[in-house]
């Protein structure tokens, strides 16, 4: 098609390519350069792995993450096949939630990776900024990300199938951050438990800050 492609379309697959480069950087300064004992660990488990076994990890990770960004590939492939797709209200509100997303991740991994190499904090609690006020913000950011693409996708979905792997995808990086955070959870309780400021944190907030999805009993926290 001569049509230039839509700008929300190309703001949407822009957005998800700085995701990707500024989560590559940052995981990268983490290993090698804040975190040398991570990388050390890294490299073991990398070593007892069987090629076989990580093979498999590469390619059912690059086939869930395919599924992930087919909502910016449908919108481009629409706009080369000259299909006039319509953002409207549900499209335009993923594309801010991609922005919110991703201004939300960066900024909480950035406060925490100052607050990790500050002398004497690579053990303690990080409390400070957004991590004052939810238990996971970095994951809640990226969960709004990948949410959002997938808002922005669903108006030019032309077929069954596409509805379909755009929500493998997100069901996909949902249960990984659920899994993640729950993880995480519970290597904090084991590591904090005994911090009472932190155990008033766990009573009063969660992943999505003040609005606690459940209510955690006092119990279930301190074991």
């Amino acid at each position: 098609s001569n049509e230039p492609i839509p700008k929300l379309s190309n703001l949407q697959t822009f957005m998800v390519l700085i995701w990707s480069i500024r989560l590559t950087a940052f995981l990268l300064y983490r290993e090698y350069v804040a975190w040398p004992s991570l990388h050390a660990k890294t490299r073991r488990v990398d070593e007892e792995s069987h090629d076989e076994t990580k093979l498999g990890v590469w390619l059912t990770c690059a086939t869930f993450y395919a599924a992930m960004i087919s909502p910016c590939c449908y919108r481009l492939q629409a706009a080369a096949d000259g299909v006039k797709s319509s953002w409207g209200m549900v499209g335009k509100v993923g594309i801010s939630m991609q922005f919110v997303g991703l201004l939300f991740e960066s900024i909480a991994d950035a406060q925490k990776a100052t607050f990790k190499a500050t002398e004497g904090n690579r053990s303690s609690w990080c409390n400070i900024g957004l991590w004052k006020s939810f238990s996971h913000p970095n994951y809640l950011g990226e969960t709004t990300f990948w949410l959002g693409v997938y808002l922005g996708g669903i108006g030019c979905y032309s077929a069954s199938y596409q509805y379909l792997i755009s929500t493998i995808g997100l069901l996909f990086i949902t249960c990984v951050l659920k899994s993640a955070t729950d993880s995480l959870s519970a290597q904090e309780v084991k590591r904090y438990g005994m911090n009472e400021d932190y155990l008033e944190f766990r009573r009063m907030r969660g992943f999505l800050g003040p609005f606690k999805l459940k209510r955690q009993p006092e119990k279930q926290i301190l074991l």
